[in-house]
């Protein structure tokens, strides 16, 4: 089970990056071609993967719904990215934005949620000027909420236990 997540961390993280550097190249005025259609099977893996571990050990159920989540999230941010009326400013955000959410996925901290959280402000000063930016803010925070249900995972950020 954890060497399929593993494989499954890297192909969601992967789908991620190219979502922000089309997102960037958009922004600079490129064309690039769509991966909905990669991303949407990416997603359909990730659900099967999360159902099959639902027997698992609670860490690995627990990163497979965040897989889960996170290729969700990442597939309906590429179809709002499709939008053609979405301007290159509003872009340069997005793309800064999703490198922060994917970012706080990575490694989950404190300072990398806060990080997002800011970006996904300067993200919805834009709104004005494509509502649709709005859904994406949704998609991006919920990218970020996914890796609490890894925090577990990551020694640095374990509970800390009374001795005694």
């Amino acid at each position: 089970m954890r060497a399929a997540l593993d494989r499954l961390d890297d192909e969601i993280t992967g789908y991620g990056r190219a979502i922000e550097t089309a997102a960037a190249a958009r922004a600079a005025g490129c064309t690039v071609p769509s991966s909905r259609a990669e991303g949407a099977d990416v997603a359909r893996r990730a659900g099967a993967l999360a159902d099959r571990a639902a027997t698992a050990e609670g860490r690995d159920h627990d990163r497979a719904r965040a897989l889960r989540k996170v290729a969700g999230h990442l597939h309906a941010l590429d179809i709002e990215l499709a939008d053609p009326r979405l301007g290159g400013d509003g872009l340069e955000v997005v793309a800064k934005a999703l490198a922060a959410a994917l970012d706080v996925f990575a490694r989950p901290d404190i300072r990398g949620l806060a990080r997002l959280q800011d970006r996904v402000d300067l993200l919805l000063d834009h709104v004005e000027h494509h509502s649709g930016l709005r859904r994406v803010a949704v998609h991006l925070l919920g990218i970020g909420t996914a890796a609490e249900f890894t925090w577990e995972n990551h020694p640095h950020l374990r509970r800390a236990e009374l001795v005694g």
